[in-house]
């Protein structure tokens, strides 16, 4: 069975797939990878929640680059980093009912390796938090993980069995939702999405959403 993120990969790719035999060029697949500077931006008013941000929009980043977009409008928010050479990111779901999903992809780790993979995360409007992560991107994954987290009581509210995992308060109302797994292939896909309660599909109204603090990938050893 393929995974959420496989099913918003693929889907991606038809809709691409589409456009290019229309002679459409979507503004997601191209772009000057050096049009944005790394902390640029402005706190989005509640209409501007509804406008969905495109690939090239995005910051760029040193530690992973960014894969897929989808459904969200993806402002920098005027806050100092809670990872070091990432800001934080205002992620508010925009008005359609097809998922809502920033997806990050990791290379050169190393094969075979446990990560600690840690997303700081804050609610915005009332909002939870999905997060799922795989390997092997561009075939089935041999290792997987998703959960959804109640970002209110730290809690998980669905999850995946994981070597080891956690939902814990941080400072600055910001949480850790966090989790264990390997990588066979030394790559990551891995998925942020805000959640309405216990699931992933609604409409979005450009408010509900959730902070993000940064992703950071730290290797396991024992």
């Amino acid at each position: 069975m393929l995974s959420k993120l496989a099913y918003t990969i693929a889907g991606l790719a038809v809709v691409a797939l589409s456009f290019n035999a229309t002679l459409f060029a979507l503004d997601r697949w191209s772009g000057d990878p050096n049009a944005e500077p790394l902390f640029t931006g402005s706190i989005p008013t509640a209409s501007d929640g509804a406008q969905e941000t495109a690939l090239a929009d995005l910051p760029k980043l040193s530690t992973f680059e960014w894969y897929v977009v989808r459904g969200l409008n993806v402002k920098v928010a005027d806050e100092g980093a809670v990872v070091a050479g990432q800001p934080v990111l205002r992620l508010l779901a925009t008005p359609n009912s097809t998922g809502h999903s920033l997806v990050a992809q990791f290379h050169e780790l190393n094969r075979n390796q446990v990560y600690r993979i840690t997303a700081w995360v804050r609610p915005e409007a009332g909002g939870n938090v999905e997060v799922e992560a795989l390997d092997h991107p561009s075939g089935n994954p041999i290792n997987h993980y998703l959960a959804i987290a109640d970002l209110s009581n730290n809690k998980f509210l669905t999850a995946n069995t994981a070597r080891a995992q956690g939902v814990e308060p941080g400072a600055s109302n910001w949480h850790k939702v966090w989790f264990d797994l390997a990588t066979a292939d030394g790559e990551f896909l891995v998925a942020i999405r805000p959640a309405k309660g216990n699931t992933d599909t609604f409409r979005g109204d450009g408010r509900l959403g959730v902070m993000l603090g940064g992703i950071q990938m730290d290797p396991r050893h024992g």
